[in-house]
């Protein structure tokens, strides 16, 4: 099945503590809103970003926790990896990777959603571990970096609109709208 490593999990206490996870579909949908973008790394792509910035909800006294204001993780693994025992086994692997290394995110007050890809499923342990230590890395560093306002940051890499079709034609090639196209001659 797995090795003993990757059998960390709640049933032994070693686990993934429950403060640490995301839970809620709108807690979910919050991360997405509030994201500057999808992040990618080699075997899994994620989303980030600051608790500070993101529309907070009340929560229900059975949600409070002491480590509520600590970073929170979330995982999605969509059917289209596979089997239900494929997506189960990837759970596991990333749940026991982010056990081990959620100490990268200290204290932040940061909410982390994981995309992982169909590779985690046959991937060596050890690049696993490293490859979530390096996502946490990453959101670190995007955590302590300056946020453009919004008037400020980048345009999207597409081209912006034109203001106007007719603004580059000449006043001369303009006609009023109620005036019919004047008759053009056949050249015999």
């Amino acid at each position: 099945m797995g090795t003993d490593t990757e059998q960390a999990d709640n049933r032994n206490g070693t686990g993934w503590p429950p403060h640490l996870r995301l839970r809620k579909h709108a807690d979910y949908q919050r991360v997405y809103a509030a994201a500057a973008r999808k992040q990618h790394s080699r075997e899994m792509s994620f989303f980030f970003a600051r608790r500070d910035r993101i529309p907070t909800r009340r929560l229900h006294p059975d949600e409070a926790s002491p480590g509520a204001d600590g970073p929170r993780i979330g995982l999605t693994v969509p059917k289209a990896l596979g089997k239900a025992h494929d997506r189960n086994r990837i759970k596991r692997r990333m749940r026991a990777a982010v056990a081990l290394h959620a100490g990268e995110l200290g204290g932040l007050a940061v909410d982390v959603i994981l995309h992982p890809r169909r590779t985690v499923l046959d991937l060596d342990w050890d690049k696993l571990q490293r490859e979530v230590r390096d996502v946490f890395r990453t959101v670190r560093r995007g955590y302590d970096a300056p946020v453009a306002p919004a008037g400020n940051r980048p345009r999207s890499r597409h081209k912006p609109a034109k203001a106007a079709a007719n603004s580059a034609t000449p006043a001369a090639n303009l006609r009023p709208p109620n005036q019919a196209m004047p008759a053009v001659k056949a050249s015999v």
